[in-house]
């Protein structure tokens, strides 16, 4: 084998490699062109209303912190106040009020009602602690919901473990609605995702982003495909090392 055929054939080994991989499936909304969306009518985004089980951080202020100090003991430690099997929460001088069925606004509206027979001047805010859980084909989390209206692809840049290969076009969402579990598949590679009606993400939700053919393998060096490029470099630098000393031995 001459060093022009040896050259040759390497070229033809690292143009086979990289033809193997998938690249369009790397792109985000490949399809998209430039233009401009009406928010109004994109599908899917319907503002929150507490369901059993959401957990609610409610902040009460008042000119005088110390008379509310104690209504906001839960919250300040984060644990929020958990929506029960009824619907309701059990909260501080008022006892059980009804949440369930209601936007968080309302929420408030409702509590300062009930607490301003006992404090003036209450400024009461409800807010969501609500998560999405995912998993992608490396590990798992959970992202932290801190605005009502959170995108999946504000979900998706916030996973620290998502590979490049893995499968955006072809991700598992799972929701649990109305006594329903919902199974859903959304491709995020395609302009599609933003007319979809699960664009917008519900507290709880779960996402599944399956490992692709080359995920964990181009950037794992236990992967499969690193083994294969490793066995092959070792097989190629000892072969233009016999050629080497073949040459030298003429």
């Amino acid at each position: 084998m001459t060093k022009s055929s040896f050259s040759f054939f390497l070229l033809s080994l690292i143009v086979f490699l990289t033809s193997c991989l998938p690249t369009k499936r790397l792109y985000y909304f490949h399809d998209q062109v430039k233009g401009i969306q009406n928010l109004d009518t994109t599908k899917g985004f319907n503002v929150h209303r507490i369901k059993k089980n959401d957990r609610l951080k409610i902040i009460v202020s008042s000119p005088d912190p110390t008379l509310t100090t104690y209504l906001n003991i839960s919250s300040e430690k984060n644990s929020g106040f958990l929506v029960n099997t009824d619907g309701v929460i059990n909260f501080p001088a008022v006892g059980n009020v009804r949440m369930e069925g209601l936007t968080t606004d309302e929420a408030g509206i409702l509590l300062k009602e009930k607490l301003s027979y006992l404090f003036k001047d209450l400024f009461v805010n409800v807010s969501l602690e609500g998560k999405i859980n995912f998993m992608t084909g490396k590990k798992g989390g959970e992202i932290k919901i801190s605005s009502e209206r959170l995108t999946i692809i504000e979900a998706v840049s916030q996973m620290p473990f998502i590979d490049p290969y893995d499968y955006r076009n072809d991700i598992w969402l799972i929701r649990e609605e109305d006594n329903k579990r919902i199974f859903e598949k959304v491709d995020l590679t395609s302009k599609s995702i933003f007319e979809s009606p699960y664009f917008y993400l519900k507290n709880n939700d779960f996402l599944y982003i399956k490992p692709g053919r080359y995920s964990r393998t181009l950037f794992n060096s236990s992967g499969p495909l690193a083994s294969t490029i490793g066995i092959v470099g070792s097989s190629l630098a000892t072969l233009s090392l016999i050629i080497s000393l073949k040459n030298l031995l003429k």
